[in-house]
């Protein structure tokens, strides 16, 4: 299914406007947590923006792979601009990897291990999420 016939784009272009988006998306979710002046008062609330993008994004892309692939069929660049591009962007596992280190590497070793279990399970769980919300309202 063409969700917009006329929006006849080469996949590569919608995954650059998508990537733009989910960019400027996890910029702007980042600077809501600075503004919020956590990190300033408890050293681990910095981690929070990364973790809230990454649960957010994947809960989202639960629902987009239920929609866009399962009940849509979708052809055309849906997949690509969403998926690839605004959930690629958004989502920032390197990030994620980076924070990790730096917590090895400050010997803060229960925090980077409990960070990447919990980070693994509830993203896990929000692809989960996502797929049951969609399959079980269509």
């Amino acid at each position: 299914m063409n969700l917009v016939p006329w929006l006849a784009v080469p996949p590569w272009c919608a995954v650059a406007v998508g990537g733009a988006l989910g960019a400027l998306a996890r910029y702007a979710v980042a600077k809501w947590f600075v503004g919020l002046n956590l990190a300033a008062t408890r050293p681990y609330d910095a981690l929070f923006a990364t973790f809230t993008v990454n649960l957010v994004g994947s809960c989202l892309m639960g629902l987009a792979y239920g929609l866009i692939v399962e009940h849509w069929q979708a052809q055309g660049p849906w997949r690509e601009f969403f998926m690839v591009g605004i959930l690629g962007a958004l989502t920032t596992f390197s990030t994620f990897a980076l924070e990790v280190v730096h917590l090895w590497q400050q010997q803060q070793v229960l925090a980077a291990l409990s960070y990447i279990g919990i980070s693994v399970l509830a993203c896990c769980l929000g692809i989960v999420l996502g797929l049951y919300l969609v399959r079980s309202s269509l």
